[in-house]
């Protein structure tokens, strides 16, 4: 192999690896078990990452995320933008830089002031 060849080799096993880890990273974030069926009031029970169990609405309408590439991957599982009130800033300034931000111009308008202190709660209510 020359220099060239063996550059290109190293550049796919580096992306390889990278999505990989990001898949890994992707099934243990998103991933919750469902303890029961749903409530009659519409919500679900699930074991969070904790190991607790958390009741949610059924219908999530409202979503903010902490981890850095949180953001992306709502969009990616979503299809938009549309249920993200809330971003780590970090990840709005990667949504600036990269490709997500000029598909959809709206995610530049999402919040981050809640990593300063800012009420989540308050932030879930806006409508």
């Amino acid at each position: 192999m020359n220099g060239k060849e063996d550059k290109k080799e190293k550049t796919r096993n580096k992306s390889f690896l990278l999505l990989i880890i990001s898949l890994g990273f992707l099934i243990s974030f998103f991933s919750m078990a469902v303890t029961g069926a749903e409530g009659s009031s519409g919500t679900k029970a699930v074991l969070d990452q904790r190991g607790q169990i958390v009741t949610i609405p059924e219908h999530v309408e409202r979503v903010i995320t902490i981890p850095v590439p949180a953001a992306s991957m709502v969009y990616t599982l979503d299809g938009d933008g549309s249920r993200l009130v809330g971003m780590n800033p970090s990840s709005m300034a990667a949504i600036k830089k990269g490709i997500l931000g000029k598909m959809d111009p709206e995610l530049l308008t999402t919040e981050t002031d809640f990593i300063r202190g800012a009420c989540l709660n308050q932030m879930l209510k806006r409508s």
